[in-house]
């Protein structure tokens, strides 16, 4: 029987084992027996794409170059600073004065008794040779305090006079005589220090020391260096000697001077 005879609108049974072909409705083939996954595009699980930010600026290295830099032109510079000093040391050639205890001479002494009390007076007369060996350096000196007392165990350091003399300005590779009249006038002393100045005074032995304290500016041209207190120390010099004319020589006292400049030590 063939189907064009079958009255329209009957449905015949399909016989076992028949199915109908799936109708592909997607744009790939489709395959038996295979599974396929559909998402949903407005909820993709892909990362969202990330905002690419510009790289940061390198300032700790710019930092160490200019620390390095300026390190380099501090020590160029204090180079720099050793080697002028270091010429112009050896083009100045500096030297200290030297000084000399020209004489010093007792010219009077008197020993006086008042109310039980013995009561020195003398003078002398003293003269101190300060020496400038600097071809370049000048000094400018201030005023010359002076003062002498007697050495040796019994007169006990016994004042026996202060004098000033008046500063000045030396020149290069020049000696001045710096002259002064030293004198103390009703010193108390014991009856032994007085016999024993009395007769090593005749004897021509007597022994003093002598204290010189000044100041000095160094002047290099027209550039002046700020003033240096000076002290000098002219020990056990016979009176005799130093009359005759043996120049002995008196010592700067560095550490004292170091205490001036310092403001730690106060005549």
């Amino acid at each position: 029987m063939s189907d064009s005879s079958s009255p329209k609108g009957l449905c015949y049974a399909k016989p076992p084992g028949y199915f109908d072909s799936p109708i592909n409705t997607h744009p790939f083939p489709y395959q038996h027996n295979s599974v396929y996954f559909f998402t949903d595009p407005s909820k993709s699980t892909s990362p969202a794409p990330r905002r690419v930010l510009p790289l940061p600026v390198k300032r700790r290295s710019c930092l160490c170059s200019c620390c390095l830099w300026l390190s380099a032109l501090i020590i160029f510079l204090i180079f720099l600073t050793a080697i002028c000093f270091f010429l112009l040391y050896f083009y100045i050639h500096p030297r200290f004065p030297e000084f000399h205890l020209d004489h010093i001479a007792l010219s009077q002494v008197k020993i006086s008794n008042d109310s039980g009390d013995l009561l020195l007076s003398c003078q002398f007369d003293a003269a101190v040779q300060a020496t400038n060996k600097n071809t370049v350096l000048r000094f400018k000196y201030g005023n010359f305090n002076i003062t002498v007392w007697a050495t040796g165990e019994i007169f006990k350091d016994t004042l026996l006079g202060r004098g000033v003399a008046p500063g000045f300005e030396q020149g290069q590779r020049n000696v001045t005589l710096v002259r002064s009249k030293i004198s103390v006038q009703s010193e108390v002393v014991d009856a032994n220090t007085a016999e024993e100045i009395v007769d090593r005074m005749h004897a021509g032995d007597l022994k003093v020391s002598m204290e010189v304290s000044t100041s000095i500016k160094v002047t290099v041209g027209d550039w002046n260096v700020m003033k240096v207190p000076v002290h000098l120390l002219c020990k056990g010099i016979e009176t005799a000697a130093a009359k005759s004319g043996s120049n002995p020589s008196c010592q700067l006292d560095l550490f004292r001077m170091l205490l001036r400049q310092l403001h730690l030590f106060k005549d």
